[in-house]
């Protein structure tokens, strides 16, 4: 049994294999409270996280927004450097991405290297990526928040 209260030690040839899967993962309510009260602190503990308060700032800076500390009868001229930077890497950085022949690539260690099978693969998971998934508009947000926020995270399904 595992720590998190699952036992995966069962045999897949077992005819009962479904309806043991489903008994296996029965948990008792305190260790799902348990579990779930983690999940809530982890969360809640991220709005008071350097990193957070480096992604605000990091937008504040983007939008242009005054810092807060400005004199009275002084400048408050504000820049846009933030964002024209970004402006200007990220059709760059897309063409890179959505030019590249090999963007998304097979391999298998029993197929030989130059296999058909492996190019039509890729060239599968690369129609699903850009065709049912708006590739470009993921691609797009992807490297926007790892520019800006300093983490860019993908899920891509089919």
């Amino acid at each position: 049994m595992t720590p998190d209260g699952f036992d995966y030690s069962h045999d897949m040839e077992d005819e009962d294999q479904p309806r043991q899967m489903a008994q296996q993962r029965v948990i008792d309510e305190d260790l799902l409270l348990k579990v779930l009260k983690e999940e809530e602190d982890d969360s809640s503990s991220y709005y008071t996280s350097e990193l957070a308060h480096s992604q605000a700032e990091a937008m504040d800076r983007y939008h242009a927004k005054p810092y807060g500390e400005e004199v009275p009868n002084r400048s408050q001229v504000v820049t846009h450097d933030i964002e024209d930077t970004i402006n200007w890497v990220m059709p760059h950085l897309l063409r890179v991405f959505t030019s590249a022949d090999d963007l998304i690539t097979c391999d298998d260690d029993g197929l030989e290297d130059g296999d058909p099978a492996l190019d039509v693969a890729s060239k599968y998971l690369k129609h699903v990526f850009f065709k049912d998934n708006a590739g470009e508009t993921n691609l797009h947000d992807f490297i926007f928040d790892g520019l800006l926020q300093k983490i860019g995270v993908a899920r891509v399904s089919w």
